[in-house]
């Protein structure tokens, strides 16, 4: 389980030490967790019979296509927000919004409404049912290290009243460089050099996603969160390994 305030009133964060001379030393600081019920958005998961299961990885590893795939499937998920946000800032002129500093704020509000929204509009089931989820609710935090700055009040503020708790994290392998495209609406491989420009979509050296999915994979492991991983294989195999798995957690068919 993951932030359950009754069993967690603290948990630690890798973040880099604030410092005018932008010292790149993560540090260890700690967010006050207040005990709460479980949170609502834990209640209403289990009020609808679901388990929120989280979908994470690099940048350009696949988790969109993953979830696109897992809905086209007939299955309940939650799409990326940071994408959307960068689109509806692309529209106001602004095509750089992930360097301002209220984005990661952004991206974290937008990721807990978009849950709820889900969740609300769900039907009670007898039968447990899976909701997929693009990349985890501690992902931000990451975000703030890899931009050397602490976690704002704001984002503390959303994880102390929304204490999610994930069924599983699966983490999805890094695609191998010669291999990395995006899929169009029919899940046809686009070779990402074939694409047309878009500043929605930010392009990622190697380097850089690599730097990613260890400072995201360090964030998990500082709060003892089991990740599930997902060897990169084709599309149709990744959801089949998924879905396996959530079966075998569940003890049912989906």
């Amino acid at each position: 389980m993951l932030l359950h305030a009754r069993n967690l009133l603290f948990f630690n964060l890798l973040l880099p030490t604030a410092c005018a001379t932008h010292s790149h030393t993560i540090a260890q600081h700690k967010i006050e967790i207040a005990p709460t019920p479980g949170g609502y958005l834990n209640r209403l998961a289990q009020e609808k019979n679901l388990k929120i299961f989280a979908i994470i990885g690099a940048p350009m590893s696949g988790k969109s296509t993953l979830l696109r795939k897992l809905q086209t499937s007939g299955h309940i998920v939650v799409t990326e927000s940071a994408r959307e946000i960068i689109e509806e800032a692309r529209l106001q002129g602004d095509d750089l919004p992930w360097q301002r500093l209220d984005f990661q704020d952004k991206v974290a509000k937008r990721y807990f409404e978009k849950l709820e929204s889900v969740l609300s509009q769900a039907v009670y089931s007898p039968r447990s049912r899976p909701v997929f989820i693009d990349r985890g609710p501690l992902d931000t935090l990451a975000y703030f290290a890899l931009q050397h700055r602490k976690v704002s009040a704001y984002t503390q503020k959303l994880l102390q009243l929304h204490p999610l708790r994930c069924a599983a994290i699966f983490v999805l392998d890094s695609i191998p460089e010669h291999q990395v495209c995006e899929f169009n609406e029919s899940f046809h491989a686009v070779p990402i050099k074939n694409l047309k420009p878009d500043p929605a979509r930010r392009e990622n050296s190697r380097a850089e996603r690599e730097k990613n999915i260890q400072a995201i994979r360090a964030v998990y492991k500082q709060h003892n969160a089991k990740l599930i991983p997902i060897v990169h294989t084709d599309l149709i195999q990744r959801e089949k390994e998924v879905l396996q798995k959530v079966r075998k957690l569940l003890n049912t068919t989906c």
